[in-house]
């Protein structure tokens, strides 16, 4: 049967044509459409929402795999033109769950034997899909949303910082979803965010360490003395002193 794949954290989701029309199906009930409207109520609640979060996690961590809730703070806000003229819009955003910047001294050869000494950053980032939103105009656009560890966002006060962060989600929107944007149509409108903020999910599985043959079993000193044992020692002990 033919099937459906989606990406899901980064994970592929495969879901067949029959799984599709069973879906489908319960929709068109109204008692289903009830328990969906409850649960999507229920989740609303910030307090039930964050019970549900843990309990996820943790039946997550149970099958070896480490999930973390990516919340994205509003920061600052790319409008961007794309091929066709069209408007995007890159928000870049900030949660703690996302790994700060790593910084590395680095040397290079220049001219002759004149070394250069400079320094490399990595930033590391998390990118969700596009959601359709409305421009001023209540013309429908493309939003990305490109979430950094807030150390980066605080470094932005430095200018050149910035245009790095502002070149990485650029980076990040063209290379992962091949969208082809127009760099010298960038622009910075006074917003923190465009749209409304929705976590995403990342998913990594934790790889499991084996432990060896006999890993579980304690070293020498820690074995308890047989009984008896120690009397047969003193008396071997003894018998050499008699026969010095």
């Amino acid at each position: 049967s033919s099937g459906i794949n989606a990406e899901y954290g980064g994970e592929k989701l495969d879901m067949t044509r029959e799984e599709l029309e069973r879906i489908s199906e319960a929709l068109k009930k109204e008692e289903f459409r009830k328990l969906l409207a409850d649960y999507a109520e229920e989740l609303a609640d910030p307090e039930k929402r964050k019970l549900y979060e843990e309990e996820l996690t943790m039946l997550e961590s149970q099958r070896g795999v480490d999930m973390k809730f990516i919340k994205p703070s509003p920061g600052f806000v790319i409008k961007i033109n794309d091929s066709n003229a069209n408007k995007v819009f890159i928000n870049v955003c900030s949660c703690k769950e996302v790994a700060p910047p790593e910084f590395t001294f680095a040397e290079k050869k220049g001219e002759g034997k004149k070394v250069e000494k400079g320094q490399q950053c990595s930033l590391p980032y998390s990118l969700s899909p596009s959601h359709p939103e409305k421009d001023n105009k209540d013309v429908e656009c493309e939003v990305y949303d490109v979430v950094f560890n807030p150390e980066v966002l605080t470094r932005c006060s430095n200018v050149r910082f910035k245009e790095m962060v502002v070149n990485t989600a650029i980076d990040g929107v063209t290379s992962n979803f091949k969208v082809q944007l127009d760099r010298a149509s960038k622009r910075f409108p006074k917003m923190k965010f465009k749209g409304t903020p929705s976590s995403s999910v990342i998913r990594k599985r934790v790889a499991e360490e084996k432990p060896g043959a006999f890993d579980h079993l304690p070293t020498r000193p820690d074995f308890p003395d047989v009984p008896g044992e120690k009397a047969k020692k003193n008396q071997k002990k003894k018998k050499k002193k008699k026969k010095k």
